[in-house]
């Protein structure tokens, strides 16, 4: 969550897939979270790293009948 520009382009930037254009809703296949880069983000001076497992969400589907 945050600015659009920013996230559609950090998305395009580990391989996201937008699910429905337009929606800022991407995925990325998940055996890919080890090897995505770390993000820095600084807020009030204070530098935060999040590894690819921190700013990831894994959502199995699971299909009941």
């Amino acid at each position: 969550m945050g600015p659009t520009a920013q996230c559609n382009a950090i998305n395009k930037l580990i391989g996201g897939v937008e699910l429905l254009p337009g929606t800022g809703q991407y995925q990325i296949d998940c055996a890919a979270i080890d090897t995505l880069p770390d993000i820095d983000f600084v807020l009030g001076g204070d530098k935060f790293t999040l590894a690819g497992k921190d700013y990831v969400l894994q959502v199995n589907n699971i299909l009941l009948q």
